[in-house]
């Protein structure tokens, strides 16, 4: 019996004209009270590489600092033409956000979230030795 792969669903989702979409689990209704932050990150199989905000810049795998309840976009460029996705998860490992993927170079992939008490680390599902860091939530 077949099975699908995850590659096989985010294929399809594509398919359906969602490329560049973003599927947060932690999705949040901006209903324009929250103040957006942005943090960028470069992606490439040796670690993710901040470029946003200015305290993160050139470092891999920076800490990600965040301010509980405050609304988030985090955007990543793929820098290396390898697949990427990046996941930010709890203490315990379970998913809280979760980008799509790509694996062209240059391709830029967004997601907007609250910041998460719960949220402990990112990586990449795909290179999950080398892009991985921690999340520092703060009140």
């Amino acid at each position: 019996m077949y099975k699908p792969t995850r590659r096989d669903v985010l294929s399809a989702v594509a398919l359906l004209g969602l490329t560049g979409a973003t599927r947060p689990v932690l999705a949040q209704e901006d209903d324009g009270s929250a103040q957006q932050n942005q943090i960028t990150l470069n992606s490439s199989e040796e670690g993710w590489v901040g470029v946003e905000p200015a305290s993160i810049r050139d470092e891999t795998n920076p800490t990600l600092t965040m301010q509980a309840g405050q609304q988030y976009e985090l955007v990543w460029v793929n820098r290396d033409g390898r697949e990427h996705e990046l996941v930010i998860v709890d203490e315990a490992g379970e998913d809280l956000v979760e980008t799509q993927s790509a694996e062209q170079s240059g391709v830029e992939v967004r997601t907007t979230f609250r910041a998460d008490e719960r949220m402990a680390e990112y990586y990449c599902w795909y290179h999950r030795q080398t892009e991985r860091g921690a999340i520092e939530i703060t009140n």
